[in-house]
């Protein structure tokens, strides 16, 4: 069964292809060498190895709905629809021939969704890589067998594999600075990544010489893969856009410590070197890519450090060396540099553990509100940022919220903050559409279809380019008739189109004209909870006990703002 995902980062996308075809990457069992296979199997308990078609990867370079087929694993077999990351800066991507070489021989798509679902993808000329983050089956993970041994090793082979099939002993240890004890941790219960809100910033990356030694002619794009699973994830988590700013690889002697040396001595000499010799690149921060190993301190060995609260600082630098989980490390280490201190050990499977064990795609609800209340206390002033609001016949919505709307009605949305708008609607079953737009405002008909569907606007704003999707419910808003009328002792009242608690009103109330005062009062949710609405839509009301005379039969529905009451008189005789 096809799923309905939405791309949300900054970025919502659907996942589901309504327009375009569809191409189908079709995994074929790869044949491993020995030494291949006892290294895999040091690492994974479970996992398979694939290759993947040249003219079938080109095709979904450029037509970038795709359909997996992994045989033997249980990924979904669904048609993603992914858009481009957008990962360098403008003008880096316009200026530098580096960026230009990797944009021909790459592809770095992503889609997030309101489910923080999210699906990081690199598509190269051989292979594929990148995760699949799923808020129902964990994530899936694609790297080459090059990315984990180097560049003696092949290429073309991707290994499939989830989070949780690390074997033990595997676990990487930030040394940012040690558990911070005791945390108060004052849940902000919010959905960052949909919030009205954003920040771009950019980050300068680095490879060393021990990197590109690794890694050989694939050394630039190893990074640009890790990063477009950053970008990703701090897009779906914390709604920032990170874009490259810059790229440099020392193909040459590099400038830093080849011998043993610790997390703290490493990590400054990387932030003096660049405080003296880059200062013409334009960056917030900068990132440090190493195939060195840190020395042992106190017996922990350490793979990431960074220096916490630092952004936009002479000291807004980070290390990442030798993880084997590299794209969560990278996530931890810049988010300590954007305003994460210390860190967080529970809940546990979160990125900002002191210690992790496998691929981690998500932030805890702790770690996003520290990072957000730090760069609101002024650790933002150095960046870009910026906001727009939707209004939905003037009253403010986001898209965390369900709007209840009628069928047959038309609706009026507004924009602010934005530079310009196009606007698309999604059916789920409906039949909603677009009556009128213009570049900050549209006008929608809910349909004649009782449904679910979404308004896609497309903003253009400081941040960028970005997709934003409203959700709306569309009901037949408690049509009903009631008889008989007049009435002696029984009193029906049939709705239309009752399919689920959202859609029913709220209360029914008998308002006597001689008393002023309620008479009669039910609570529809709870009888709609306890099953007692006769067929599913009716409801009856005994009246032969109340004294003769004029009523006022009164529905209210709190959720439908447009249409909160119904009032109808009538006669007990």
């Amino acid at each position: 069964m096809k799923k309905n995902l939405i791309f949300l980062t900054l970025f919502f996308l659907s996942f589901l292809s309504f327009a375009q075809p569809s191409i189908t990457l079709t995994g074929s069992p790869a044949d491993l060498n020995k030494i291949e296979e006892d290294k895999l199997n040091e690492i994974f308990m479970e996992y398979k190895v694939f290759t993947f078609s040249k003219s079938e990867l080109e095709l979904a370079k450029s037509k970038k709905n795709i359909i997996f087929n992994l045989p033997g694993t249980s990924f979904p077999q669904e048609s993603f629809e992914f858009i481009d990351s957008d990962l360098f800066a403008a003008d880096y991507k316009k200026e530098s021939n580096e960026v230009k070489s990797l944009l021909e021989n790459n592809s770095f798509l992503r889609a997030i969704n309101l489910e923080r679902e999210t699906f990081s993808l690199t598509i190269s000329k051989e292979s594929i890589s990148g995760r699949y983050h799923s808020g129902v089956d964990g994530d899936w993970n694609f790297s080459t067998i090059r990315h984990f041994f180097g560049k003696d090793f092949s290429e073309e082979k991707v290994v499939v594999y989830r989070s949780d099939s690390y074997k033990k002993g595997h676990e990487d240890m930030c040394g940012t600075e040690g558990i911070v004890q005791n945390l108060k941790k004052k849940y902000r219960i919010n959905t960052f990544g949909i919030n009205n809100y954003c920040r771009k910033i950019f980050v300068a990356i680095e490879g060393d010489n021990e990197w590109n030694s690794f890694f050989g002619v694939n050394a630039s794009s190893q990074m640009a893969s890790i990063m477009n699973t950053v970008t990703t994830i701090f897009g779906s988590e914390l709604s920032m856009v990170v874009q490259v700013s810059s790229s440099t690889l020392w193909t040459t002697t590099d400038p830093y410590t080849s011998t043993s040396i610790t997390k703290g001595p490493a990590l400054s000499e990387f932030r003096n070197w660049w405080n003296s010799n880059r200062t013409g690149i334009t960056r917030d921060c900068a990132l440090l890519f190493s195939k060195r190993t840190f020395a042992l301190e106190g017996g922990l060995q350490y793979v990431g450090v960074a220096y916490a609260n630092s952004l936009c600082s002479s000291d807004a630098y980070g290390m990442i060396a030798n993880p084997l989980n590299i794209e969560t490390i990278t996530c931890h280490e810049l988010a300590h540099i954007v305003g994460h201190t210390g860190h967080d050990d529970s809940p546990t499977g979160t990125i900002m553990e002191t210690a992790n064990s496998g691929n981690i795609s998500s932030f805890s609800n702790y770690s996003k509100d520290l990072i957000w209340n730090n760069l609101a206390s002024g650790l933002e002033n150095c960046i870009i940022t910026g906001s727009f609001q939707m209004y939905k016949d003037g009253i403010l919505i986001t898209t965390s919220d369900i709007n209840y709307v009628c069928l047959s009605n038309w609706y009026n949305m507004n924009a602010a903050g934005i530079n310009s708008i196009t606007w698309s609607v999604q059916n789920f079953g409906t039949s909603a559409y677009i009556v009128s737009s213009s570049s900050s405002s549209a006008t929608v008909s809910a349909g004649s279809n009782a449904g679910t569907f979404t308004v896609k606007a497309s903003k253009s704003n400081a941040c960028g380019n970005i997709d934003r999707y409203y959700q709306f419910d569309a009901s037949s808003c408690f049509r009903y008739s009631v008889f008989p009328n007049p009435s002696s002792s029984k009193l029906t009242i049939a709705f239309d189109d009752l399919n689920s608690i959202e859609n029913f009103p709220n209360k029914i109330e008998l308002i006597s004209d001689a008393t002023k005062y309620s008479a009669l009062s039910i609570n529809l949710s709870e009888e709609f909870t306890k099953k007692t609405i006769k067929d599913g839509s009716k409801i009856e009301l005994d009246v032969k006990s109340l004294p003769r005379g004029i009523y006022y039969l009164i529905i209210t529905n709190l959720k439908l703002e447009n249409k909160p009451t119904e009032t109808v008189r009538i006669l007990i005789e």
